[in-house]
This record gives C-alpha cells, structure tokens and sequence, in this order.
C-alpha cells in the first residue's frame, strides 16, 4: 500500500510568514502615519483656501461685502455677508450667515493641525480685500497651517487674487 501524503502547511511555516508580515508592517507604519498628517494639513488649508475663495465670490455675485472671519484658536472660521452682525464661528455661529445659510466651518476635525493667527478679511463688491482684521489696508498676511510634517501659505493679494502654497 501506498502512503497518502499529506500537503499543507506546518506550524513554524505559518508562525514564520505571521513574523515576516508583522516585521514589515511595523517597518511601514510610521510612514503611513506620516501620511495621514500630511492629508490632515492638506485637507484643512483647502478647506480654509475654499473659504476665502468662497467669500470673494459672493462679495463680487451678491455686489455687497463679505466677511472671511478665522479664528485660529478654536480652529474654525465663518463667512458673513450681513455687515449689521459680528459673525464669530465660536462664540455667534449664527450671525456667520450668507444669503441666510450658516457658513460656518469646523476644522478641529484635522488632529494635529495648527492655524497661524485669527485674522479677518472684508472682500468688497469688487471682490478686492478692504479691511483686514478691521482695518483698511493693501497689505494682506498669509495664513499659515502647520503640522509637524509640513505647511501651506494661503495669500490673498490687494486685487483678491488667491494662492495656496506649500512650504
């Protein structure tokens, strides 16, 4: 009689695979985690990029001035095209209102993510910045988003041009 033999897999084979897997998986891990940082700054300056882009648009479409109001310390920001109210994403999210939708955006979503400074940019009917952080002026800072990965500079010029960058 013939002996059947038996195909398959022995135990240390498998435990080996399992321990090459596992080897190579922590080797990948950090670079994985690296990029969801990158994609969590990504995201949060093309949100914030949308925004201002968003707020010269329905200055020039409504012919009336629009509010882009950041605030960096609670990492949101609001558009407000009713110039009677203070639009704060925080502390008033219902005064941050266009065409009577709320605009307000949450960024705190973006783990690890930071925003430069608070800062307020008034587009007029023209589209072109008026008042920045309330007063008049031809100079418009850049906001910055940071991570411990990168970061990105959203300009906005004196005609309301708008730029996003990474550093």
């Amino acid at each position: 009689m013939k002996k059947k033999s038996l195909s398959g897999f022995t135990l240390i084979e498998v435990m080996i695979v399992i321990a090459i897997i596992s080897i190579l998986a922590s080797l990948a891990a950090p670079s994985f985690l690296d990029s969801i940082q990158k994609r969590r700054l990504r995201s949060a300056s093309e949100t914030i990029y949308s925004g201002v882009l968003f707020s010269r648009s329905e200055a020039i479409k409504q012919n009336l001035n629009v509010i882009f109001q950041l605030d960096a310390t609670n990492a949101c920001f609001g558009i407000d095209d009713d110039n009677t109210t203070v639009c704060s994403c925080n502390a008033n999210p219902g005064n941050c209102t266009v065409n009577g939708q709320q605009k307000v955006i949450d960024l705190s979503g973006n783990s690890g993510v930071s925003v430069g400074a608070n800062i307020s940019i008034t587009f007029a009917a023209n589209g072109m910045p008026t008042l920045v952080n309330g007063a008049a002026t031809s100079v418009v800072p850049s906001i910055t988003t940071s991570s411990a990965a990168d970061s990105y500079d959203i300009d906005v010029n004196i005609i309301g041009s708008t730029t996003l960058t990474k550093n």
